[in-house]
């Protein structure tokens, strides 16, 4: 099989007939806004990212859960964004989720740089990190997606563990500003301009880093310095990166994450066939080997890139129809 021959199927969707993962689950939680125009600016990012997630990339209505300020004054709110509907909101996705399922949560809103982690502010005492430890804590065994979009961040990247990516719009304590990141973040996902291998899907590693570049260039265009810088950690070991893959073991896990798409990296429920679970983690792997070397691009000579690509799509080929195989005998 030709490079052209298997980059062609995978782009004309003749391997698409495969198990498809879950549903994810979205939490958006909208902290206080302080004044009408705030709360209604991240009331506006809310309803943007939760239609995209419903219309565009297939996320099930009843796995969208949205916590706001005052919830009798805005759409599809369920609780209010206070301790008790927080904790109330994770437990209702842990009865409802199973092992295995994607949570993306979102915090929209504004943070403090209270001594020693930061805040995100709610209605009532603000929560810290160790408060969202707590609560992802009754999600064990979920793949958690964690982002906080406010200002004075960069303490909630404390929460790493493994099986969790966790970003945060700013930095540390120090970057007070408030960020441009969550505006950009949310764009990726409404907009679909992140999707550079357009499959359909918006994976939290391109969400990030299109909403990086785009506040790099709001901040050049208007001849500013840059007050925020988003960070990204996905391996576990609580030392986040700005730019995933490029500089640091991070990003791997942010490029399996994802709203829209599915397949063969699906979550099997109990009394899946073993064969189809080897192949199905073989084909995790491959996929982030292409991940690794797309990003590894631009430092290979193109003869070499061309040829472990081909290597690679024709061995995706190859277990996509395995996969097919086995789906069909079941």
């Amino acid at each position: 099989m030709t490079l052209a021959l298997a980059a062609g199927m995978l782009a004309a969707g003749m391997l698409a007939a495969l198990p498809q993962e879950p549903s994810p689950w979205l939490l958006v939680i909208c902290g206080v806004g302080g004044d009408a125009e705030h709360r209604e600016d991240f009331d506006g990012r809310a309803q943007a990212l939760m239609t995209a997630a419903t219309s565009r990339y297939g996320v099930g209505s009843s796995r969208v859960i949205y916590l706001a300020e005052r919830p009798d004054d805005v759409q599809r709110a369920t609780a209010r964004a206070d301790a008790a509907g927080i904790r109330g909101a994770f437990e209702n996705i842990a009865a409802g989720s199973a092992q295995g399922d994607l949570v993306l949560v979102v915090l929209l809103g504004h943070g403090s740089a209270q001594e020693p982690a930061g805040r995100f502010n709610i209605l009532g005492p603000d929560l810290g990190p160790a408060d969202f430890e707590g609560y992802l804590g009754i999600l064990e065994g979920r793949r958690i997606g964690f982002v906080n979009t406010t200002s004075s961040a960069g303490g909630f990247l404390e929460l790493a563990a493994p099986g969790r990516v966790v970003i945060t719009g700013t930095a540390n304590l120090r970057e007070r500003e408030e960020p441009r990141f969550g505006e950009f973040f949310v764009e990726a996902f409404v907009e679909g301009a992140a999707d550079l291998d357009k499959d359909d899907r918006i994976s939290l590693a391109e969400a990030f880093e299109y909403a990086s570049r785009e506040v790099a260039r709001f901040y050049e265009d208007s001849g500013r310095m840059q007050p925020e810088h988003a960070m990204l950690e996905d391996n576990g070991d609580a030392e986040a990166s700005r730019a995933p893959l490029a500089d640091a073991g991070d990003g791997h896990l942010a490029r399996q994450m994802a709203l829209g798409g599915g397949g063969p990296n699906a979550q099997a429920g109990e009394g899946a066939d073993p064969a189809l679970l080897e192949l199905l983690a073989e084909r995790a792997a491959l996929q982030t080997s292409l991940d690794e070397l797309r990003a590894r691009k631009d430092s290979l000579e193109e003869a070499d890139y061309l040829d472990q690509l081909e290597e690679l799509l024709v061995r995706v080929a190859e277990i996509d129809a395995a996969i097919r195989s086995r789906e069909d005998s079941r």
